[in-house]
């Protein structure tokens, strides 16, 4: 069932890229070997919503909406990897919710929907399908026509600041939605020929299940009021949240040690990723420009850090040796996680004389200024040790 629905992904796809529509879908290969058993490709950097929630503990994670925007600023420090996370997240998300109503997709909790760390959504697990909901005895657990969560809305509107981000995403469901539609035969032919396989709830109902969820005989403008109620009741649906929150529980119970922990000594809490200077350059500065007061979930300063690093130019090369070129991004950083660098490498290092003061007073704008002039103290000497620390 998995590939068949991939298979149907990859033509809603090439449908939408034929008619300039770039979607941004992650892919994966599933190949079956024999009755219940097979290949699955891995995609790497990416985790389920529901991994994602518990960062935030278990209710506030579910209940709550901050959850995929703090991941997704935990691993895009740069404000354009963060824009690009964004971006990706309102297209996929949007391909996603057209694909998943078209086909009937259900079962649709916060296991089965994962989020790559460039901000990519995708959906896995496919056992449910063509209008086959998932059950809790007599009860429909799948009662929204597809997930769409206030949690993603606040994600894409970076933290609700973006007035225009629903009506965007609106009009890019409405676009994925109205392309199908105006090319349905070919989604239909392909399910067609593929009644023929054998698979469970695989029939020529299923054809006709589709052909209603398209409507190709509506005209566009019913079409576009129509996906618009869809998407309006999904992000209204307060049984999609409980539905998260129930599962959450049930697989706490089940498992009391997370596979994804991170360990303590290989990675920072909020970097939680390894970069090396053959993917990523050589840090050759760094240095604090400014600081920014914020309010959410409580007042706190941000400390806009310059980052100048070297990169390898593959394209240019002189005297048999590659030419670097200076690339410089911005990231912000809190105050404690200069405190958690300076103590790793404290640890790491003990023999380093690296100094940052640290106090638990109660940072406000004389505090910040203060700061500043501490932090850019210790990079300045942190800058000027031997390579072993530095690198």
């Amino acid at each position: 069932q998995d590939q068949i629905v991939l298979q149907l992904f990859a033509c809603m796809d090439k449908i939408w890229q034929a008619n300039d529509f770039d979607f941004r879908l992650s892919l994966f290969n599933v190949v079956q070997t024999q009755e219940r058993c097979g290949f699955i490709e891995m995609i790497t950097e990416s985790e389920t919503l529901r991994e994602i929630e518990s960062r935030s503990g278990t209710i506030k994670g579910s209940l709550g909406e901050s959850a995929l925007y703090d991941w997704l600023r935990l691993h895009n420090t740069s404000d354009r990897e963060f824009r690009i996370a964004l971006e990706n997240l309102t297209y996929s998300c949007a391909a996603y919710c057209v694909a998943t109503y078209i086909l009937g997709i259900g079962d649709r909790h916060n296991d089965n929907i994962m989020v790559k760390q460039s901000g990519h959504l995708f959906h896995i697990d496919f056992g449910k399908y063509l209008g086959d909901t998932q059950k809790f005895g007599w009860f429909n657990r799948d009662r929204a026509p597809f997930v769409f969560t206030k949690q993603m809305l606040y994600a894409m509107s970076d933290r609700g600041t973006s007035n225009d981000a629903l009506h965007r995403f609106v009009d890019l469901c409405c676009n994925a939605f109205c392309t199908l539609q105006q090319n349905s035969s070919l989604l239909l032919l392909l399910l067609s020929h593929l009644c023929s396989s054998n698979v469970a709830n695989l029939n020529h109902d299923a054809v006709r299940f589709v052909y209603d969820r398209l409507s190709p005989l509506t005209n566009y403008a019913h079409s576009i009021a129509h996906f618009t109620e869809l998407i309006v009741d999904s992000l209204n649906s307060t049984w999609t949240t409980f539905n998260f929150l129930i599962h959450t529980f049930a697989q706490t119970t089940n498992s009391t040690n997370s596979s994804n922990t991170i360990s303590i000594g290989t990675t920072l809490s909020f970097i939680p990723k390894t970069y090396t200077i053959a993917t990523d350059g050589k840090i050759i500065s760094a240095h604090v420009v400014s600081y920014e007061k914020r309010t959410h979930p409580t007042k706190h300063y941000l400390y806009k850090v310059k980052v100048e690093r070297e990169i390898f130019d593959d394209n240019i090369i002189i005297n048999n040796q590659n030419i670097t070129r200076l690339y410089i991004t911005y990231h912000y950083r809190t105050y404690n996680e200069f405190y958690e660098l300076y103590e790793r490498l404290n640890k790491q290092f003990p023999l380093i004389n690296l100094d940052l003061k640290f106090s638990r007073q109660t940072e406000d704008k004389i505090v910040a200024q203060r700061r500043v002039s501490d932090i850019n103290d210790f990079l300045e000497n942190l800058f000027r040790l031997t390579n072993e620390v530095v690198e």
